[in-house]
């Protein structure tokens, strides 16, 4: 129209700060036309650019209203040759005449909650006051994202950045992050050399682990695998990033007859325990027992036999962790009890 001078045009580029030049221009007369540019304000977003050919570029002609332009180009990073830019890619999107009046945006991302590895996908659920789609990006592969469901992937901290990059009714959105913890799996145990006097015990996480001997950390035990060299309650816990598995199952070891064996039977319940101690998975006499506290002091505990199994009175002990100790036969036994 008569006057109107201006024209919008939405753009996207990897750099800020080059010049865009807008060219219109006669499509069957390329003699007759009329430039000018606009200015590159933010990297590696989409943005709204607006166009006023009443300032045409320098050593251009002025726009003339008595003259039709139906044709218009592009160009980006203009008066830069592309061997001193490099190779780049920009786009662009919307053109519209006039200026375009865009209101401004803002993305709510409710805070992610720590994951197991293991779990079920989960859908993010960041929306915008424009109501306009959301992608979604993480800082690693921990995570997989399709259509705003996330995958878990590997264990480790993980970052999951939301964004709306506007159109010509909207500014682009500043971004929202959350991050948060993809736990490892619980760990498993698994045994070799039973019955020998060389058991080796291997975590199912080959990073990560630390090693647990009756619910003490054993100080540098942090490989895939440990060799035995005391009978007791063994444990394990793999930590990446940070990020803290379940303790694995427990894995009591014995001495007999000088050689290793996993306990597979014996079980004590409830653990932790306030008043009396059961024990199940020995049959016959008791030779011994002993109730041993962290600081290595030892305290006599009496089994009586039941029907189907034996029973202990533990409600004097004070509160805290023990090694319950049994001798039956020429076995040797050592289980961790909690007393409340």
């Amino acid at each position: 129209a008569n006057g109107d001078t201006k024209m919008s045009l939405r753009v996207w580029s990897p750099t800020a700060g080059i010049p865009v030049r807008l060219k219109v221009e006669a499509s069957n007369d390329p003699t007759i036309s009329v430039e000018t540019e606009a200015t590159v304000t933010l990297a590696e977003q989409w943005q709204t650019l607006t166009f006023d050919f009443a300032n045409q570029a320098t050593g251009t002609e002025a726009i003339n209203f008595s003259r039709s332009y139906n044709k218009a180009s592009v160009f980006f990073n203009f008066g830069t040759t592309g061997a001193a830019s490099g190779e780049q890619t920009y786009y662009w999107d919307d053109m519209a005449f006039g200026e375009i009046v865009q209101e401004e945006q803002v993305i709510s991302f409710p805070a992610i909650s720590d994951k197991t590895l293991g779990e079920p996908p989960f859908d993010l659920n960041a929306t915008s006051t424009s109501g306009l789609a959301i992608s979604y990006s993480s800082d690693n592969d921990n995570v997989s994202i399709s259509a705003g469901v996330a995958t878990l992937v590997n264990p480790g901290k993980t970052t999951i950045t939301a964004r709306q990059s506007g159109n010509l009714a909207f500014f682009p959105a500043t971004p929202v992050s959350q991050s948060f913890c993809i736990n490892p799996s619980r760990p498993v145990i698994s045994v070799s050399g039973q019955g020998t006097d060389e058991v080796t015990l291997t975590s199912s996480s080959g990073t990560g682990n630390q090693w647990y001997l009756d619910g003490e950390a054993i100080s540098g035990a942090t490989g895939a695998s440990i060799a035995i060299s005391t009978f007791g309650t063994y444990t394990v816990q793999v930590t990446i990033d940070e990020c803290v598995s379940e303790i694995s199952e427990e894995t009591t070891l014995i001495v007999n007859s000088l050689r290793a064996q996993q306990i597979r039977e014996l079980s004590v319940f409830p653990n932790p325990v306030e008043t009396f101690l059961h024990l199940r998975g020995l049959t016959g006499p008791i030779g011994y027992s002993e109730i041993v506290d962290m600081a290595g002091r030892s305290t006599t505990i009496f089994f009586s036999e039941l029907d189907n199994g034996y029973q202990a009175d533990v409600s004097r002990l004070s509160p805290g962790i023990y090694l319950l100790r049994l001798q039956q036969g020429n076995k040797n036994y050592s289980l961790k009890i909690i007393k409340k």
